[in-house]
C-alpha cells in the first residue's frame, strides 16, 4: 500500500534519498542524555540479526505476546479503513506500523532513530518513516487521524510533553498501549518480586538502565489531561501479559510446558484481578478528542472498553 503524498507531509531527503528530520534535543543535559542513550540502543540493534519476532519468528510466544496487545485494537480498526496513522517510538523495525498497514489507509512509522526503520522500509515492511523526537514532533496540527504509541510512552523522560505533542498532531485521537499504573493490590508486591527474580531486574525497577524513570500510564492522570484540554475523554481496556525470556522462543501453536507456563501466568493474573487481589499490568487507552460515532462507541464497549467522558467546563 503506497503512502499517498496527501496523507503526510513531505520529508527532507538525506543521502541516498532517506527521509531525514532534524532531531531536537530537550534543554536539560540529563534528559538529552537519556534520549541519546535510547537512540544509541536502537542504532545498536539495527541489523538483520536482531529482527523482531513479528518478522523473523511469528510462531513464538514472543510474537503471541505482542499480538495479544495488538488485538485490543480490533474494535477501533473496524472503523479505521479510511484513516491515516502515525506511530511513535516504533523503533522495533516499524512493527507497529507493519501491524496497522493492512487495516488503515496509510501509516507513517517514527522513532527517535531511523536506523531500524531504514531496514524495514528497504524490506517493504513499512510504507514510510521519519526520525522524530516525541517531545517535538515536526508535523503540523492534526496532520494524522490517529497516533499509536505502543510500549514506548513509559520510556519517555518527559511523557506528558510527548502526550501533548501526539494529541496536537492527531485529529481524532491517540492510542496508548502501555504498562498500567493501577491502584495498590494485595498481591502487587508479590508480583513485582516474582518479576525481579524471573527477569533478574534491579530492586529499583522504577528506573531503566538508560537513566529514565519508568512512567507507567495512569488512567486518572490521562483523563485529567483530556479534561483540561476540553476533549471528549478516554476509552480504556486493562489486560495482563506474561513475558519471560526463557519462554519467548517456544512455539505458540505446539503444546509444550513453556506454552502452558505462559498461559498459566496470564490466566493466574486474570483470576487474581477478577477477585480484586491484583491490578492489571497493561492497558490500552484511547484518548478521543471528539465524541465517537455511536457504532464505534458500541464496538468499543463490546470489546471490554470502559468510557470516561470528560466533565464539561461551565466557564467556556
Amino acid at each position: 500500500m503506497a503512502l499517498a503524498q496527501a496523507d503526510c507531509p513531505q520529508l527532507t531527503l538525506g543521502r541516498g534519498g532517506i527521509p531525514m528530520v532534524q532531531l531536537h534535543s530537550p534543554g536539560s543535559a540529563r534528559i538529552s542524555g537519556t534520549y541519546l542513550r535510547h537512540r544509541h540502543d536502537e542504532d545498536h540493534y539495527a541489523s538483520e540479526s536482531h529482527l523482531p519476532s513479528r518478522y523473523a519468528a511469528q510462531d513464538t510466544i514472543d510474537c503471541l505476546h505482542h499480538d495479544r496487545m495488538y488485538s485490543s485494537l480490533d474494535a477501533l480498526l473496524r472503523h479505521a479503513a479510511d484513516t491515516t496513522w502515525m506511530t511513535v517510538g516504533d523503533g522495533r523495525f516499524g512493527t507497529d506500523a507493519n501491524f496497522l498497514r493492512p487495516h488503515v489507509r496509510s501509516v507513517l512509522a517514527t522513532s527517535i532513530s531511523s536506523s531500524t526503520l531504514v531496514i524495514a522500509k528497504h524490506r517493504n515492511w513499512i510504507d514510510g518513516y521519519s526520525e522524530e523526537n516525541a517531545e517535538r514532533i515536526s508535523f503540523g496540527d492534526e496532520q494524522f487521524d490517529f497516533v499509536l504509541c505502543k510500549e514506548a510512552y513509559h520510556h519517555f523522560p518527559r511523557p506528558a510533553i510527548g502526550l501533548y505533542e501526539m494529541l496536537r498532531v492527531a485529529r481524532v485521537g491517540v492510542v496508548l498501549i502501555e504498562p498500567f499504573d493501577s491502584q495498590w493490590s494485595p498481591l502487587g508486591s508479590i508480583k513485582r518480586l516474582i518479576k525481579r527474580v524471573l527477569r533478574g531486574e534491579h530492586p529499583y525497577d522504577q528506573f531503566e538502565p538508560v537513566g529514565n524513570f519508568v512512567f507507567r500510564l495512569s488512567r486518572t492522570e490521562t483523563s485529567k489531561v483530556m479534561t483540561a484540554l476540553g476533549y471528549y475523554g478516554i476509552a480504556w481496556r486493562p489486560m495482563n501479559g506474561f513475558w519471560w525470556g526463557p519462554l519467548s522462543s517456544a512455539s505458540k501453536t505446539k503444546i509444550s510446558l513453556r506454552l502452558a507456563a505462559y498461559w498459566l501466568g496470564v490466566y493466574a493474573q486474570d483470576l487474581a484481578c477478577r477477585i480484586r487481589l491484583l491490578s492489571p499490568g497493561l492497558v490500552t487507552l484511547v484518548c478521543l478528542k471528539n465524541p465517537p460515532s455511536p457504532e464505534l462507541l458500541r464496538d468499543l464497549k463490546r470489546h471490554g472498553f470502559r468510557i470516561d467522558i470528560s466533565p464539561p467546563n461551565p466557564y467556556t
